[in-house]
């Protein structure tokens, strides 16, 4: 904070004050005692009655300034003064500040103009003074003017002034005509200025090269010797990033030694950091992608985990944003850009676009979910609510993509319908399928021949499951039919891609060993008996 030097009005204790220190010219410092200690009572009756009836000779406003009235800022650098005014007097004051550098160029003023001051009231006046990177060394001057206006008495006015130095440094400076610190001493033309910058550039090169060809194979046969393939990855991605950063460093350090404007070193500057900025944004996602999320799939299929294939695509998604996002706002901090401002401007239009699309991020949240619960992989096969019987492809983060078996089609489904539907999984617990074919046999058949040929065609069966005990073949007599004896044998097929083909070949097998064994399949059929049968009637 800064204390401007102010002129302050003259108020009736400081006409006190400087009547005593007019009379202490003229008496010296034992008379002045006497006086005051024979004389205390009249002296104090006189400071209240000057304190009372003497008016300010320039109003009834005080204005004094805070802090220094001097102060040392880099270029583009922000510094604040501010003045106290009070308002003594029982009518009402409008004070107008007006404020101006002397040298506008170096930087710009904000500052409220207008100040309403009630009886007895005060404000703080606050001027912030912003320097332009640009700006080069000097020392500028803030004038001030508070103008004083009695709003009681039209056209009375006050006018006080007050003064700031503001010493500016600039932020570039030429390191003169030297080759990394030491002097150029070689002859002529060579020890120019210009000459001075090809050679360092040149030398920066040299380190760039010598770095690239020369360093960084040692560092490579080092990294080889090592067990994981990590440091691999990490040394391809950022070799040739290393190289560029070295030759732009050399190049904005060699620019220092010639003589350009403060305007075209921002620019060269902004430059390099937008440059430097978009590389190691691609450098820390490729990092990202090809050895964290290489490492998380690797330790989920070392230990087996079925939630690592659920986490790792959505790590990898909000990876693919917010690396991004974050070299985005370092980039527009390092231009010198409000991104509080943008944030905000950021987040009403994310709320107007969560609206607009509601079901695009009711199906993102679904598909984590899904990817979350895990209800099926990729490779199993489910029938939809609606009946389909579909193998899953592909589970994204907005929708899932299934084969219908039947139909031969790929069917798309948002994750919103997942998440709602009932959806049964065929491939889970296992890869079995339990399956079930009915049989219905003539009225006299032997009842236990007819199960063993069926448990002797399901134990046959080279695709179901005979080595679990819970899911061996079984018979059972379901029912006295209508025209039939009805049988049903279960059994479990070892591969649910099996299914449709292995229960075609059980029905053909019973079909074949019961006209074999003589079993009579009967079909339905229907007995009419007449209690009154009819005369047969003659030819005519």
């Amino acid at each position: 904070m800064s204390r401007p030097r102010v002129q302050i009005p003259l108020s009736p204790l400081l006409i006190f004050y400087l009547l005593i220190q007019i009379s202490g010219t003229f008496l010296n410092i034992d008379d002045m005692y006497a006086l005051v200690s024979k004389r205390f009572p009249i002296l104090v009756i006189s400071i209240l009655l000057a304190l009372i009836f003497i008016p300010s000779v320039s109003g009834e406003t005080t204005i004094h300034g805070f802090g220094d009235s001097e102060v040392d800022i880099t270029a583009g650098d922000s510094c604040a003064f501010e003045w106290g005014i009070w308002n003594q007097d029982d009518t009402m004051y409008l004070v107008e500040v007006k404020a101006e550098l002397s040298d506008s160029s170096v930087g710009s003023l904000q500052y409220v103009q207008n100040y309403t001051l009630e009886s007895g009231s005060d404000e703080i006046i606050r001027i912030e003074v912003n320097t332009y990177e640009g700006a080069s060394t000097k020392d500028v001057t803030l004038n001030v003017q508070f103008i004083v206006q009695d709003l009681s008495q039209p056209g009375v006015e006050h006018t006080h002034e007050s003064q700031a130095t503001i010493h500016i440094s600039s932020i570039f400076s030429s390191v003169g005509n030297k080759i990394f610190g030491w002097e150029n001493t070689l002859p002529a033309p060579f020890n120019s200025l210009i000459w001075t910058f090809i050679i360092t550039l040149i030398i920066w090169v040299l380190i760039g090269l010598v770095v690239y060809f020369i360093i960084d194979p040692f560092v490579e046969r080092f990294i080889l010797r090592t067990k994981t393939k990590y440091d691999n990855t990490i040394y391809d991605v950022t070799r040739v990033p290393i190289l560029i950063t070295i030759l732009l460093y050399g190049l904005v350090s060699s620019v220092d030694i010639l003589s350009i404007s403060n305007n075209d070193h921002i620019l060269m500057h902004k430059s390099v950091i937008i440059i430097l900025t978009v590389i190691y944004t691609l450098v820390a996602y490729r990092i990202f992608d090809r050895v964290f999320i290489n490492f998380l799939r690797a330790w989920s299929n070392k230990v087996g985990s079925n939630l690592g294939s659920a986490i790792i695509p959505i790590l990898h998604f909000l990876g693919m944003i917010l690396i991004p996002v974050a070299g985005i706002t370092f980039l527009l901090n390092a231009l010198g850009i409000n991104v509080a401002l943008l944030v905000a401007g950021v987040g009403v239009g994310a709320s107007i676009v969560t609206l607009a699309a509601k079901d695009v991020f009711s199906s993102f949240f679904a598909g984590l979910q899904v990817m979350l619960d895990r209800p099926f992989k990729i490779g199993d096969r489910v029938m939809l609510d609606s009946g389909e019987i579909c193998e899953v492809k592909k589970i994204g983060i907005r929708s899932t993509q299934l084969y219908d078996l039947i139909n031969h089609d790929i069917v798309i489904i948002p994750n919103t319908m997942i998440a709602a539907d009932k959806i049964t999984n065929y491939s889970e617990p296992d890869n079995h399928r339990a399956l079930y074919t009915s049989i219905g046999v003539a009225y006299g058949s032997d009842v236990k021949k007819v199960e063993s040929i069926l448990l002797d065609i399901a134990n046959n069966h080279p695709d179901i499951v005979h080595n679990n005990k819970a899911q061996a073949p079984y018979v059972r007599f379901a029912n006295f039919g209508s025209s039939s004896l009805d049988f049903s044998i279960w059994y479990y097929v070892n591969d649910i891609k099996k299914m449709w083909r292995v229960n075609s070949e059980i029905k053909t097998q019973i079909n074949k060993r019961f006209n074999e064994e003589g079993i009579e399949i009967p079909f339905t059929q229907n007995v009419i008996t007449f209690n009154n049968p009819m005369e047969e009637k003659g030819a005519d």
